[in-house]
C-alpha cells in the first residue's frame, strides 16, 4: 500500500511542477497532497519536498499562516472568471449559471481573503504584524534547518 501513496504523491509532484509553467495549473495544491501522501509512504521523500529550496516556502506558508502567492491568487481569480465567461458562452441555462456564479464568488472571496504568501515567504518565518505594528526583524532561516509540519 505504501508505493501506492508513493506513487500517488510523486504524480501530484508532477503536476505541481508543471503548474509552475503552465499558469493555468495550480502548484500548491497538489503539492500540499503530495506532501500529505509522502507522509503515509516515504519519509524521505516527504523530508524533501517540505525543505526543497522553490516548494517548501510555500508549504510552510500555507500551514503556519495559509497564505496563497500573490501570482496564484491572480490566476485562481481570473480562472474563475474565465469559467463563467465560457459557461455563459455554451449558453448554459439560468439556474447553472446562478449557481455557478454563487460557487465561484465563494471560491474566490475565499482565495482574496487568505494572506499573501510573499509578505511572509521572502526571508522570514515570522507571523506577519499585526495591523498598526512596526514589521519583525527579517532573519534567515536555511530549509535544511525547517522542520516539516505535524499531521
Amino acid at each position: 500500500m505504501r508505493w501506492l501513496w508513493q506513487l500517488f504523491g510523486w504524480c501530484n509532484v508532477g503536476m505541481g511542477v508543471t503548474g509552475v509553467f503552465l499558469p493555468v495549473l495550480p502548484t500548491t495544491p497538489f503539492l500540499l497532497v503530495a506532501a500529505w501522501a509522502f507522509t503515509r509512504s516515504s519519509e524521505r521523500a516527504h523530508r524533501w519536498l517540505v525543505t526543497h529550496p522553490r516548494f517548501g516556502p510555500y508549504l510552510e506558508a500555507w500551514w503556519q499562516y495559509r497564505a496563497i502567492p500573490r501570482r496564484g491568487k491572480w490566476i485562481a481569480v481570473l480562472s474563475l472568471f474565465a469559467s463563467m465567461a465560457i459557461a455563459v458562452g455554451a449558453g448554459l441555462p439560468v439556474w447553472a449559471l446562478v449557481l455557478q456564479g454563487l460557487l465561484l464568488t465563494c471560491v474566490g472571496t475565499f482565495l482574496v481573503t487568505r494572506p499573501t504568501s510573499e509578505r511572509i515567504v521572502e526571508g522570514s518565518a515570522d507571523p506577519l504584524p499585526a495591523p498598526g505594528s512596526a514589521p519583525p526583524e527579517r532573519r534567515e532561516t536555511p530549509s535544511a534547518e525547517r522542520s516539516p509540519p505535524e499531521y
